[in-house]
């Protein structure tokens, strides 16, 4: 948990879990130190999204797009390849696979070069 400070404020960067008896400790500590404090239980708003009908459905990744991450390619040149959106979608997917992929590789002694086949074969496994 982080405490933000500046002067007379103080603030939380974000809601802190609590279990129940941490809850009930905490809100014990503050209304002992803020009498003025008022609890309020709040309701989740139910969250509606835009329609999006008209817009493509995601991409669906294949080996030979997973191999396109370990190009030289940029991501804007990996989005335009694939049809997606935005660079954005690429950018995440580099930044979510290709790390665990090289994990993997180095778990099996796999020595190697990064191929379809070798991308296959650890989506197999590991059931992306």
């Amino acid at each position: 948990m982080r405490v933000f400070i500046k002067e007379n404020l103080v603030d939380f960067e974000a809601p802190v879990y609590a279990v129940p008896n941490q809850r009930d400790k905490i809100i014990s500590f503050l209304k002992k130190n803020f009498p003025e404090m008022v609890i309020k239980e709040v309701v989740e708003p139910d969250r509606e999204y835009g329609d999006r009908s008209g817009t493509k459905p995601p991409h669906k990744w294949e080996a030979k797009d997973y191999l396109m991450l370990f190009s030289s390619m940029t991501n804007q040149d990996i989005a335009d390849e694939l049809g997606l959106e935005t660079e954005m979608g690429s950018h995440v997917k580099r930044g979510e696979f290709v790390m665990r992929f090289l994990k993997w590789k180095q778990q099996k002694g796999e020595k190697l070069l990064i191929n379809e086949k070798l991308i296959k074969q650890f989506l197999e496994e590991v059931r992306l």
